[in-house]
């Protein structure tokens, strides 16, 4: 099953509408995060160091990943990552699947499509999923 997210346009003017929507933004993010944790991912860590850009304060949300649907067709060229399912969020993207080939090399293969795609600022990690025969790809601003 695919858990989307796409991420709307924040109200440009200041007062309490933003405020409002900004607390709402990050409850939702919040529960996002915690069915990847009761479903995907079961490493503490690995959550905290998924929730920094998703919880980064409004001024710092300029910058953008690229659409997920780009991402993810760059990373499953070749089959190299063949997804299941994803989750999103405006500045991190869970890809669950499983890599076909060795961790280290996959993620190497990875990051190198993004960079040669102009994709140099995204970052990739691999992070074991609860499914012992799964993977999560992250991919991060």
């Amino acid at each position: 099953s695919t858990v989307r997210e796409q991420s709307g346009s924040t109200p440009s003017g200041t007062g309490p509408e933003v405020a409002a929507t900004s607390a709402v933004d990050d409850s939702e993010a919040v529960q996002k995060l915690e069915e990847v944790a009761e479903k995907m991912i079961d490493d503490e860590t690995a959550l905290r160091f998924i929730a920094v850009p998703i919880l980064v304060q409004e001024e710092k949300r300029e910058a953008k990943l690229p659409p997920v649907s780009q991402v993810r067709d760059l990373l499953s060229k070749d089959q190299l990552f063949v997804g299941a399912s994803e989750v999103v969020f405006e500045r991190v993207y869970i890809l669950e699947g499983q890599v076909v080939d060795q961790p280290a090399t996959a993620l190497a293969t990875m990051q190198q499509r993004l960079i040669d795609a102009g994709m140099e600022n995204v970052e990739l990690f691999l992070q074991r999923c609860i499914e012992p025969d799964r993977c999560a790809v992250l991919v991060m601003l």
